[in-house]
């Protein structure tokens, strides 16, 4: 822009009248802008209603068993069952409504193995404490009452069983501490009282020996069970594991169809490696109480466990095999008897499925046994995930319905889409379409025949134009005629078919433009609109410039012709005053 001059010559406020003037010439612009700011509202709000018909469309697509997940709410089933402390059941949607008279004769158990002899080494008056109860005994003391008079024991788990028992004898009362086969056992003179352990002990000694839980008589307390001295944290090749039959054959073994290698390996973790073994598809563990090494199947059944020494010998050396006989140490499980409807049906397991019992869509889950008094398993309808699902299709159709009524109420002043004809036939065509009868069907026709009210159409005085289910009304026209009720809703013609198809078209949103559905449609034809103002405000902000431009140098052109004309007079002036001075 060129030099301006601010009516330096008229005295104007030529900035003033020129601001004024181009505001004067703005008013299209602005006129614009709030069109496009109207089209934004508009916009939104149209976006906000499409939303809610996305919502809508999932919820019928679901209804429709048209989701991701396939689900087929029509032909959901239940089974309940009369004693859980007997059996539960499952029933999917291929199974019968249908009441099952069950009786569980017996349960399906487990085959089981364990050691035909004592694992680890007994102990003795000179073994290492740390060798006894797997090295699990602690430091502290215990307490010994003879005739109410208290004793303490101290234990060092660093010296010998005989460092401990050598204590007990000494006690006043008690006549000797020993052991013998592996149990311990204390004795007194009859008519002497001894009680083991108070509750301030702080070694667990009585515990681990089996003293505490020993038998009693008049003259005696001998431990509950044999103590072992094996320890299973160290090779099962060396001497220190205190096995009974000697140090483990370094090699291979077989359980079910997995082959595990004792090489360099403690029991401890063999266990483990045999429970991780999905082959193997046992249960391993050290029986301490008794001594022995055992394994149960995880499957019931009288199936026996596949057992075998490789190039190894754990397993001759846990006792479960001896020599060619590899199930002497097993005890096989049994099988699950149950009458069903009169039937009577063997199962290897306690999970008894359709192919057992000859029941279609139904497993048994046998938990306890009956006393020749059948149980019922009820087998029906299962219609609480789609009564769930029709509250969420009436919550979405009334969230929708509402949302558009509001955008489009003439009375209110912030409602954009009153004009907007091809919304006012989308809500409509979904009232209408929930109003309809479906042609074919007999006693249940309609929404509102199987408790589902739609409202009036345009709305009557006192009347309710929101979507409502009755759940009772529903029950019952599902019990009635439940074919019917499904043909109703997601038929060929069926309501929730044609709804899904009105708002799945509503929502299309096509590579080609021409195919696009109201909201995608609309969305593009708002954005065009915006863009084609823009380029007008765009082309009017140039002409005002242009314009402002021209004023200013119109202006300009008028103070310098204001100042010509002053300098003029003023030349003048001086000259009269010459002229009259010189007379």
């Amino acid at each position: 822009m060129g030099i301006t001059f601010g009516g330096i010559s008229s005295g104007l406020p030529v900035d003033d009248i020129i601001s004024q003037l181009i505001a004067v010439e703005r008013r299209p612009i602005n006129l614009i802008q709030q069109r496009i700011a109207d089209l934004n509202v508009n916009q939104a709000q149209f976006t906000g209603a499409g939303d809610r018909a996305s919502t809508l469309l999932a919820t019928l697509q679901k209804l429709t068993a048209q989701s991701v997940l396939d689900e087929n709410l029509f032909d959901a089933k239940s089974a309940t069952s009369s004693n859980e402390s007997v059996a539960t059941a499952t029933a999917d949607e291929t199974a019968a409504s249908q009441n099952i008279k069950l009786e569980v004769t017996s349960l399906a158990t487990q085959t089981a193995a364990q050691s035909l002899a004592p694992v680890g080494s007994v102990i003795t008056g000179v073994s290492p404490l740390s060798d006894v109860a797997q090295g699990n005994v602690t430091n502290g003391d215990f307490t010994v009452f003879v005739n109410g008079v208290a004793s303490t024991v101290t234990v060092d788990n660093t010296q010998d069983v005989n460092s401990v028992l050598s204590q007990i004898s000494a006690i006043a009362g008690i006549t000797g501490a020993s052991v013998a086969g592996g149990q311990i056992q204390v004795t007194y003179g009859a008519g002497t009282n001894v009680q083991l352990g108070g509750n301030g002990d702080t070694s667990n000694f009585l515990d681990v020996t089996f003293l505490k839980t020993g038998t009693q008589t008049a003259t005696d307390i001998t431990s509950s069970s044999v103590l072992s001295g094996i320890n299973l944290g160290v090779d099962v090749g060396t001497a220190a594991a205190n096995i009974a039959a000697g140090p483990v054959t370094a090699g291979t073994f077989i359980i079910g169809t997995a082959t595990f290698d004792s090489t360099g390996k403690s029991m401890g973790e063999l266990i483990t490696e045999i429970n991780n073994s999905t082959d193997a598809n046992v249960t391993a563990s050290f029986n301490i109480a008794q001594n022995r090494f055992e394994l149960i199947s995880k499957d019931t059944g009288s199936a026996m466990i596949n057992l075998a020494d490789g190039t190894g010998d754990f397993l001759t050396k846990m006792g479960l095999i001896s020599g060619v006989d590899t199930t002497a140490s097993q005890t096989a499980g049994s099988n699950a008897e149950i009458i069903v409807n009169g039937s009577t049906i063997f199962s290897s397991s306690n999970t008894v499925t359709a192919g057992i019992t000859g029941l279609t869509g139904v497993t048994l889950e046998l938990t306890g046994t009956t006393a020749g008094t059948p149980i019922d398993i009820d087998v029906a309808q299962d219609s609480t995930e789609l009564v769930a699902t029709l509250n969420e299709f009436i919550s979405n159709m009334n969230g929708l319905i509402s949302f558009i009524d509001e955008q489009m109420d003439p009375e209110s002043d912030n409602a954009a889409l009153k004009r907007e004809s091809g919304l006012r036939r989308f809500r409509d065509s979904l009232r209408r379409t929930t109003s309809d009868a479906v042609a074919g069907l007999t006693t249940f026709s309609s929404l509102g025949l199987v408790g589902i009210s739609t409202g009036p159409v345009t709305g009557t005085a006192g009347a309710s134009s929101t979507f409502q289910l009755n759940e009772a009304e529903f029950a019952d026209a599902l019990a009635q005629n439940p074919s019917e009720v499904r043909e109703l809703m997601t038929g060929t013609n069926g309501i929730f078919t044609q709804l899904q198809a009105t708002v799945d078209n509503a929502l299309h949103d096509d590579p080609d433009p021409t195919l696009d559905g109201l909201f995608a449609s609309h969305t593009t034809a708002i954005q065009n609109r915006v863009e084609s103002l823009n380029n007008q405000i765009d082309r009017a902000e140039i002409r005002l410039e242009r314009r402002e431009a021209l004023l200013r140098q119109q202006f300009t052109v008028m103070e310098q012709l204001i100042a010509q004309s002053q300098n003029q007079g003023s030349a003048l002036a001086g000259l009269a005053a010459q002229l009259s001075g010189g007379n």
